[in-house]
């Protein structure tokens, strides 16, 4: 067979293959690549369901709910988050950010035990969010198409509301418009939903 054009490729295993962390995250990387191209060709980006907004005490509330980027992560807040209001006056945007940390640390074999081994890598990748105020929206060059948000590909955040200053006093600005994914639902989820690791941007 000759040369076949190709995106992605996959681990082709074999009996008594010697396998590294190398060929483990070749493999990781292909189903990433698969499930992140299906979002944005399939869904675009957007919100999926839930994540309303409101203002409440000096801080906003997003409740849970699901968010698609535009490189197609997946961002699931599965419970209520909050976020101390914004300190200056001009209108600011709430984004959602898919974001992703290391944990779980072990010791790298081949090191010597004791007090003074620091060779440790983290053994686990925790994916989570995180809510940032900005003072532009993200997703406002993007054009819908068919029925869709077409995506550029880059991970950014997904804004979920537009805030406006009056008299002091923050409010939500509701002729802004939360662009949703291809196929989502408004309900919040009426289920509690696995809950990743938080992080603060």
């Amino acid at each position: 067979m000759g040369h076949v054009p190709h995106t992605l490729q996959r681990v082709h295993y074999f009996t008594g293959q010697i396998l590294t962390a190398a060929d483990f995250q070749a493999e990781q990387d292909y189903h990433l690549g698969r499930w992140r191209r299906h979002n944005r060709w399939c869904h675009g980006w957007g919100v999926v369901l839930g994540l309303d907004v409101t203002v409440e005490n000096r801080q906003v509330v997003v409740t849970a709910g699901m968010a698609l980027d535009c490189l197609g992560n997946e961002i699931v807040v599965p419970d209520s988050d909050a976020l101390p209001l914004p300190s200056g006056r001009a209108a600011t945007y709430l984004l959602l950010s898919w974001a992703q940390q290391s944990t779980a640390p072990v010791p790298v074999p081949g090191e010597p035990p004791g007090p003074a081994a620091t060779a440790n890598a983290p053994s686990r990748i925790a994916e989570g969010w995180t809510l940032t105020w900005a003072a532009a929206d993200p997703g406002r060059a993007h054009r819908r198409r068919d029925g869709k948000w077409e995506t550029c590909g880059e991970a950014h955040g997904v804004a979920l509301a537009r805030l406006l200053q009056t008299g002091g006093r923050w409010r939500l600005d509701t002729r802004y418009r939360v662009r949703r994914a291809c196929g989502s639902s408004a309900p919040a989820p009426s289920t509690r939903l696995t809950r990743p690791v938080a992080t603060r941007g």
